[in-house]
């Protein structure tokens, strides 16, 4: 099982390393639970920043797509715009930044296993064994913790 000790460790590597994007899909997984596949597929204009929205599809759904609001926190909000703001021409939030793909077609977003042999490569550089799914689970950890299992106040 993953702790926050090992979570921050694997994460500060990551952002040592250059490895920008993949510690922000993390970080995002960390602040909103979402699955790397919706992470990965959403756009920036699934995001409403005036409401604090994202709509994204359930693909899980079996009689077709259906549309997911989700209401986001004002940290997820704060770090999404900062990544819209750094790369205003970008139609997918973590998009591709492949040069070559960037000048021959138009842009894409990461695929997922790029991003887990990023993850794969970090847990053998630091003896972790985290996943996308550790990320997600310490996020439903904390609001179990904090927001669910409040001890009642006291009058």
């Amino acid at each position: 099982m993953s702790t926050i000790k090992d979570i921050n460790k694997f994460l500060e590597k990551l952002s040592s390393s250059g490895e920008e994007q993949v510690h922000n899909i993390c970080f995002f997984m960390l602040n909103t639970g979402l699955r790397l596949a919706h992470i990965l597929d959403i756009k920036f204009s699934d995001i409403d920043f005036n409401k604090g929205h994202l709509q994204t599809a359930n693909k899980r759904n079996l009689s077709g797509e259906e549309k997911i609001n989700i209401k986001l926190s004002d940290t997820s909000l704060i770090f999404l715009a900062k990544i819209r703001d750094k790369y205003p021409d970008d139609t997918w939030v973590f998009q591709s930044r492949k040069s070559d793909i960037r000048i021959k077609k138009r842009g894409h977003c990461l695929k997922s296993q790029a991003v887990i042999d990023k993850i794969k490569l970090i847990n053998q550089d630091l003896h972790l064994k985290l996943s996308p799914n550790s990320f997600r689970h310490a996020y439903a950890t904390s609001y179990l913790r904090y927001s669910v299992l409040k001890p009642p106040l006291i009058k």
